[in-house]
């Protein structure tokens, strides 16, 4: 049985990590001055101490700048990849709370509210965008779309205003083109009604 953590254990772990925080953006500060002054302190910092790296540096001077924040930088999960490029208020928004996230599961839309280490990849695709993180109707929306998509491909016809446009060799029953009928705008739909009605009579 593993041993259970004790609350002044995490309140330590914490703290440090607050102060490793803060520590960083003391860094970030430091290391803008120094390219303020000289372009090229990357290379003289990089000859000096090669253990670091140009993207621990990159990340370091955009805390300094006040565009990323140390929760972000040290975040390496899929929603953690997507944060760093929002502008730092929308970081905030999801570091300090929780971000709205649409799914679905069968025919049931819900909304969870999740932190930002519970998003899974696509949830994180969903809900952050490029620029921002993305309203939970947008998502909606969305979701829809992309099903409606996944839908079509594996219909055999396509239907475009008052067209049907059928795949290659589809061979269908009168239900089904009945049904097709009903997908069409309503007037086009009676004229194409009456039109089978008149085929039938002529053929019979």
């Amino acid at each position: 049985m593993a041993n259970i953590i004790k609350k002044s254990q995490i309140d330590r772990f914490i703290k440090a990590l607050n102060s490793a925080k803060g520590a960083l953006e003391k860094a970030g500060k430091i290391l803008v001055e120094m390219l303020d002054e000289n372009p090229n302190a990357f290379r003289d910092i990089l000859r000096e101490h090669p253990e670091l790296t140009p993207g621990g540096l990159n990340d370091l001077e955009l805390i300094g700048r006040g565009q990323l924040l140390p929760e972000a930088a040290l975040d390496t999960s899929a929603a953690g990849r997507r944060l760093r490029k929002l502008p730092i208020s929308q970081q905030r928004i999801a570091y300090t709370g929780t971000i709205d996230v649409v799914t679905q599961i069968g025919d049931k839309v819900m909304t969870e509210r999740k932190a930002v280490a519970e998003l899974t990849t696509n949830e994180a695709a969903r809900a952050i965008s490029n620029t921002r993180i993305v309203p939970p109707k947008q998502q909606e929306e969305a979701l829809a779309s992309r099903r409606k998509a996944k839908e079509e491909v594996h219909l055999p016809y396509k239907v475009e205003g008052f067209k049907v446009h059928f795949r290659k060799g589809t061979v269908m029953v009168r239900e089904e083109l009945e049904a097709i009928l009903k997908l069409l705008p309503e007037t086009n739909g009676k004229g194409l009604e009456k039109e089978m009605k008149r085929r039938q009579v002529a053929n019979a």
